[in-house]
């Protein structure tokens, strides 16, 4: 009697591995050989700020991470070419 028992307890287990393997192989993932998969982090350093012109940024403010609120002032523009314009608007006066 203790073997027949033996014998459906491993029957069962048998089956119920057989069932995890059929469904570990209709499920598992495929994948394109052809498809090259990368791992990792992506670094942001673009972004697009409202700044009324363009220009070399002089100063940035605040770093990546950094929690910022509206209005707040994140960079500043090179005034190089301003100055110039400035200068020269001085000079026709």
């Amino acid at each position: 009697m203790a073997s027949k028992k033996k014998r459906v307890i491993l029957l069962l287990l048998v089956l119920l591995i057989g069932a995890g393997l059929a469904y570990w192989w209709t499920h598992r993932p495929t994948t394109n050989p052809h498809t090259l998969t990368i791992y990792g982090n992506i670094d942001i350093r673009e972004v697009q700020s409202a700044f009324n012109d363009s220009g070399r940024v002089q100063k940035l403010l605040v770093q990546e991470g950094d929690r910022v609120t509206r209005g707040q002032l994140l960079a500043e523009l090179d005034p190089t070419r301003f100055q110039d314009a400035v200068d020269r608007d001085q000079a026709t006066v």
